[in-house]
């Protein structure tokens, strides 16, 4: 996203990082309503997670900060499909039940399913300025994000597998260990995370084990907008109102009820903030609202913020509060 203002750019990266678990499309099905949000003045990257491009693993792609229109599968097939196959799904960023499609792809086609989340040490680390990657209240919110993916997750019968460890090593030796064919996860769009990607490509190619990238990080689906993706307007204000006026929103998908089999595998231990590096639990006395990780706390978040821009869309007052 291209952020044009300071002050609208601050506040919609500030509340996509503390709503990073759940699409705006969620809500659609309850809030009707069109308009500007206050102080969001970004320009939107469109992407689909349907029109699909088969790409072999090993392609020798650089990362880079958009996303292409792929549907990756290895060894140049297209994607594979049939109830039958054991998958490991990998979350990432994507730390919900609700309008998953990847989880819905697994729902569709797996017998069986480990669902992984893996604590990268390198997002824990030091910046080349030697900042720490991660702050102590960052890293409380997904620890709380992670934890609630599980407990919800194990509400339904299944369970969500913790690891420490580079997701190329540890999604990789999990698939051998248990037999595990196929990898589905849900393709990011910056560059560290698209290289590990990359990574995670060739060790899977080398274990002979299929992937399946999907898209689900934008609100309009590329095939849905009123234009052509070459005629998409330069301007933001012209694509807004374009898109108000003929854009279709897609349905959110159901939180699963039920998944396949979960592979027993050991869980996993929720790492504790000393485990990632970043001492003990940090204090309380915030002056400014505490945020709560989670797809729960999110969805209540993305409502209350959705309903106060209704009443407030247009005066001084709309540009107030931790959003």
């Amino acid at each position: 996203e291209e952020s044009r203002g300071a002050r609208g750019g601050l506040r919609s990266a500030f509340l996509i990082s503390t709503l990073p678990f759940q699409r705006a499309s969620a809500l659609k099905s309850r809030i009707s309503w069109k308009g500007k949000l206050p102080g969001f003045s970004s320009s939107v990257v469109v992407l689909s997670k349907k029109k699909s491009v088969t790409t072999k693993s090993n392609a020798k792609v650089s990362p880079s900060l958009s996303p292409a229109f792929t549907d990756s599968n290895g060894f140049g097939k297209g994607p594979a499909g049939g109830k039958g196959e054991k998958i490991l799904m990998w979350f990432r960023a994507d730390l919900r039940l609700h309008d998953h499609p990847a989880l819905k792809y697994v729902e569709e086609h797996a017998s069986a399913v480990l669902p992984l989340f893996t604590f990268d040490p390198r997002q824990f680390g030091k910046t080349s300025f030697g900042f720490a990657k991660t702050g102590r209240y960052r890293a409380e919110f997904l620890i709380e994000a992670v934890d609630q993916l599980r407990k919800r997750l194990r509400d339904i019968g299944s369970d969500l597998i913790i690891r420490e460890g580079k997701p190329e090593e540890v999604i990789v030796n999990l698939c051998k260990q248990n037999g595990i064919r196929k990898v589905v996860y849900h393709r990011e769009v910056c560059f560290e995370e698209q290289e590990v990607e990359q990574k995670l490509h060739k060790a899977l190619e080398t274990g002979r084990i299929e992937h399946k990238a999907m898209w689900s990080n934008t609100l309009y689906d590329v095939e849905d907008l009123p234009f052509a993706v070459e005629k998409m307007p330069d301007v933001y204000s012209k694509f807004r109102d374009m898109v108000q006026e003929k854009g279709q929103i897609r349905e959110a998908l159901p939180a699963p009820k039920k998944l396949p089999r979960t592979i027993d595998c050991e869980s996993g231990r929720l790492p504790t903030l000393s485990d990632l590096g970043l001492g003990s639990e940090p204090a309380r006395n915030l002056k400014t609202e505490r945020f709560t990780g989670g797809e729960i706390d999110a969805m209540g978040r993305l409502e209350k913020y959705i309903a106060e821009a209704k009443r407030n869309s247009g005066t001084a007052s709309s540009h107030l509060g931790a959003d």
